[in-house]
């Protein structure tokens, strides 16, 4: 499987003092009812000023207990918080806040294609209130993310098709379904079930050696937190938001503050998100994806399913032309719910298959 290579948001959401020995600010600054924005130019900065004034009130009426913080947002070609320190070109965004919890600053990447999401995402981060603090550093992303496709339809198919690709990357494997005719008398219909197995890196072998960590022991450690977490994160947290909504999740971190807990246990996680079953956790990522999903997961990879009919019908049909094997075999990638995305039908798609027919590029 290609590598997303992207990391669209990254928390480093230290505790810390937002003064000393900190990066010089962006030189334009606008204010607004909310805090304000600053950025190396004014239409920069009123642009990100008036995302902020729209989201931040949209955001604390669907999240439960955010707080009043005065929120400062800065627009950076180079996200820096320190001098000489830059974040990775991947990271798109991250959020300080302060020692007493009264301030966060927003740092965001001046040419990110999805400003709308990226400061999302953030403002989630920072309008959390004190009843938070034990969600677990990973379903934080997640529940960031869940916001943020909430608000936002145009990009929602994109985050959920990226966040399903990185859970199955965690979980080490994906399934997909093919339909297609066979070469056999009849021609009927048959599905193909194809399991691919990846290399899930440095993320630990189990749920709970990424979810039991303190939160701000994760955040403190943000090497850790890779594109597969993200994934994670986001699949917990929006089959938790699906079955219970934001109050239901809300409602596992109370319970563990009252309990006297650093997070919220793993197995409540679990069970609130359908996921205490191991041999149901493989296949959850692929119920994030539907036919809008899809779409987006041609986009973000590339030749992928390209490549995966390459593989399973080039030798066979190696005689014939693109259009003759559409036409003969006519496959479709079969969705979870039972819809059915025809290649013939697929623009993207077909193209990119017509693109590695004649050169097949391995997986």
């Amino acid at each position: 499987m290609p590598s997303l290579n992207t990391r669209p948001l990254a928390l480093l959401a230290l505790l810390l003092a937002l003064g000393g020995c900190a990066a010089p600010a962006p030189r334009v600054e606008v204010f607004h009812a909310l805090g304000s924005v600053r950025a190396d130019n004014l239409a920069s900065a009123q642009r990100f000023s008036q995302l902020v004034t729209g989201l931040q009130p949209r955001i604390s009426e669907v999240v439960p207990d955010t707080t009043t913080r005065f929120t400062e947002v800065w627009v950076q070609d180079r996200l820096q918080h320190r001098l000489g320190q830059a974040a990775p070109l991947d990271v798109k965004g991250f959020t300080l806040i302060s020692s007493d919890k009264q301030r966060g600053r927003i740092h965001m990447r001046a040419d990110t294609d999805y400003p709308h999401w990226f400061l999302s995402h953030e403002l989630v981060h920072a309008l959390l209130g004190p009843t938070w603090d034990t969600i677990p550093a990973v379903i934080e992303e997640g529940l960031c993310d869940v916001v943020a496709a909430d608000l936002h339809s145009d990009v929602a198919p994109r985050i959920r098709a990226l966040r399903a690709i990185e859970a199955s990357l965690f979980f080490g494997r994906m399934l997909v379904v093919v339909e297609h005719r066979g070469n056999t008398p009849g021609n009927r219909l048959r599905e193909s079930e194809i399991w691919f197995h990846y290399d899930r890196g440095a993320y630990g072998d189990t749920i709970e050696s990424v979810l039991e960590p303190p939160t701000l022991d994760l955040k403190r450690r943000p090497s850790n937190m890779g594109d597969a977490l993200y994934g994670l994160g986001f699949l917990v947290a929006e089959r938790i938001h699906r079955s219970s909504g934001l109050d239901g999740l809300n409602a596992l971190c109370r319970e563990a503050h009252d309990a006297g807990l650093d997070a919220v246990p793993v197995a409540r996680l679990l069970e609130a998100a359908d996921l205490s079953n191991p041999n149901t956790r493989a296949n959850a990522p692929r119920e994030l994806l539907g036919a809008a999903e899809f779409n987006s997961w041609v986009e973000l990879l590339p030749g992928f399913h390209a490549d995966l009919l390459v593989q399973l019908f080039g030798d066979n049909y190696s005689s014939l032309s693109v259009a003759e094997f559409l036409k003969q075999v006519d496959p479709s990638i079969v969705l979870h719910d039972g819809t059915k995305v025809r290649v013939a039908d697929h623009e993207l798609l077909r193209n990119q298959l017509k693109a590695r027919w004649d050169a097949p590029t391995m997986l």
